[in-house]
């Protein structure tokens, strides 16, 4: 149509130089047209990696919190059987300070008393270590734990050569 009307034996110059700006324009708008839509698919394909990768990160981040999960609950039952050594170890004391006691060894009791607050603190500084393993990975909570194990199973020892003594 613009054509026709450019071919036009009745349009001036001038009139034709307006007609190819408006040519020009509506070319221009096309491409400004095309470009947009260009823009909003591309934008809509971006928000769909970008959901993509939020649902990605998501189920890691589930994973991860699981075998954490995981990891403390591990770490809570350590620590809850730590504590029963500990207890079991000072019902153990307390007898065999009862047992010194009855047999008027004042100098045994107060050896024992020694030894348990020794144990004692011993055995508290071995939990507050457990405890704090719940920021560190498998293998350092594998070593921990049998540092602690390796420490109650002494204790245990200790306890026994001095129920041995005094019996």
């Amino acid at each position: 149509q613009v054509k026709d009307v450019l071919t036009s034996s009745t349009m001036t110059s001038q009139h034709q130089v307006v007609l190819a700006r408006l040519t020009q324009l509506d070319a221009g708008q096309d491409a400004v047209e095309e470009l947009r839509s260009l823009k909003e698919e591309k934008s809509a394909q971006q928000k769909v990696q970008a959901i993509v990768g939020l649902m990605e990160a998501s189920s890691r981040a589930r994973e991860h919190r699981a075998r954490l999960q995981a990891d403390v609950e591990t770490k809570r039952m350590i620590v809850k059987i730590a504590r029963e050594v500990s207890e079991k170890l000072h019902d153990m004391s307390t007898s065999i300070i009862e047992v010194a006691m009855i047999d008027q060894d004042r100098r045994a009791v107060e050896e024992l008393e020694e030894w348990y607050k020794n144990t004692r603190a011993e055995l508290e500084d071995g939990l507050s270590t457990l405890a704090e393993v719940a920021a560190r990975t498998d293998q350092e909570v594998n070593d921990v734990v049998q540092r602690s194990i390796e420490e109650l199973e002494r204790l245990s020892c200790e306890t026994i050569t001095m129920w041995t003594r005094l019996v």
